[in-house]
C-alpha cells in the first residue's frame, strides 16, 4: 500500500445547509470551518465499540479499522463489546455477562477513544432510561479509562419507527438525533451522527440500501461500510474520500455480500465526509 505522509494540512469547508430534512434542525450550527486541520497518520488509535446489533452486524470495529488502514493510519486498532437488542445500562451492569466483558475489557486495554451505542429506539421510547443508562455506563468507563475520548453512536430510523416515533424514516432519525444531542450535552461528550447519513443517502440516493433485506432495519454491508466512514471521520478528522477499502468482491456473510461497488463507495464516502463537516461531534 502506497503510504501518505505522516501529517497533512486538509482544508476542511464549512457548508451551507439544503432543504433536505437532514438540514432542517433549527439549532444546527456549523461545526467546521475553513481553518486548517492537521491529521497524523502515525498517532495511535486504540476503539472500543460497545453495541448492540447495529455495530456487530458485519463487524463494524473491522470495516472501520479496515478504512483507516487504506487511508494511511499506522497504528489503528478497533475492537468491540456487543450484543443483540442491549442497552447502556445492561454494558454498566458488572453482574451481567456483556457488563463482565466490558469490565475486563477496559481494565486490561488503554483506549484512546470508546463509542457507546444505544438500543436502537430507546432513546425516544424511554430517554430517561437512555440517559441513565449512558451516566452508568460512562462512569464506570471513567473509573478505568482516564483518557479515553468517549462518544455517542447516533443511530437511524428505520419502518418499525415509523408512525410511533416520525411519520417518516428521517424523522424518526431527526427524534433519534436530537435524544442523543440532549444526552451528549447532559454528559459533555461527542457524537458520531451516523443517522444522519443513513436519512441524507434515504433521501438522496435511494438507489443504495443501507439496509439488511429481511428486515429494513439493521445495516446492510453498505449500511456498515457508511457507518464506519462517519465513524473514522469522528475520530481522526481525516478526509475519508481518499479510503480505498470497499470490501471484498464476491465474497458473503450472513447479511449479504460484504463488498460496495465503486459507484456506491464514492457517493457514500462524500456523504460521510459531508456529515462529518457539517456537524462534527458536537452537540
Amino acid at each position: 500500500m502506497k503510504m501518505k505522509k505522516s501529517l497533512i494540512l486538509l482544508a476542511v469547508p464549512a457548508l451551507i445547509g439544503c432543504n433536505s430534512l437532514v438540514n432542517e434542525d433549527p439549532s444546527f450550527k456549523p461545526s467546521a470551518t475553513s481553518e486548517e486541520v492537521s491529521i497524523d497518520y502515525n498517532e495511535e488509535y486504540k476503539v472500543l465499540f460497545i453495541g448492540n446489533s447495529f455495530t456487530y452486524f458485519n463487524d463494524l470495529d473491522q470495516i472501520t479499522s479496515k478504512l483507516a488502514e487504506s487511508m494511511g493510519f499506522t497504528k489503528f486498532s478497533a475492537d468491540r463489546v456487543a450484543c443483540g437488542a442491549y442497552h447502556l445500562s445492561q454494558f454498566a451492569d458488572g453482574n451481567d455477562e456483556y457488563g463482565k466483558q466490558v469490565e475486563e475489557k477496559i481494565k486490561n486495554n488503554t483506549y484512546t477513544h470508546i463509542i457507546m451505542q444505544e438500543h436502537s429506539t430507546s432513546p425516544v421510547s424511554n430517554y430517561d432510561s437512555f440517559l441513565s443508562g449512558a451516566t452508568a455506563l460512562l462512569t464506570k468507563l471513567k473509573t478505568y479509562q482516564t483518557s479515553a475520548k468517549i462518544s455517542l453512536y447516533e443511530t437511524w430510523g428505520f419502518n418499525n419507527m415509523v408512525g410511533t416515533y416520525g411519520a417518516t424514516i428521517p424523522e424518526c432519525e431527526l427524534a433519534l438525533m436530537n435524544a442523543y444531542k440532549n444526552c451528549a450535552k447532559a454528559l459533555k461528550l461527542g457524537v458520531h451522527y451516523v443517522g444522519r447519513g443513513f436519512s441524507k443517502v434515504y433521501q438522496e440516493h435511494s438507489s443504495i440500501n443501507l439496509y439488511y433485506v429481511e428486515d429494513n432495519k439493521h445495516p446492510s454491508f453498505s449500511g456498515s461500510y457508511l457507518s464506519g466512514l462517519i465513524h473514522l471521520a469522528s475520530l481522526t478528522g481525516a478526509d475519508v474520500r481518499t479510503a480505498t477499502y470497499h470490501g471484498v468482491k464476491d465474497t458473503y456473510n450472513t447479511y449479504g455480500e460484504t463488498y460496495v461497488s465503486d459507484e456506491d463507495a464514492t457517493i457514500l464516502k462524500e456523504v460521510a465526509y459531508n456529515v462529518y463537516n457539517q456537524y462534527g461531534t458536537n452537540y
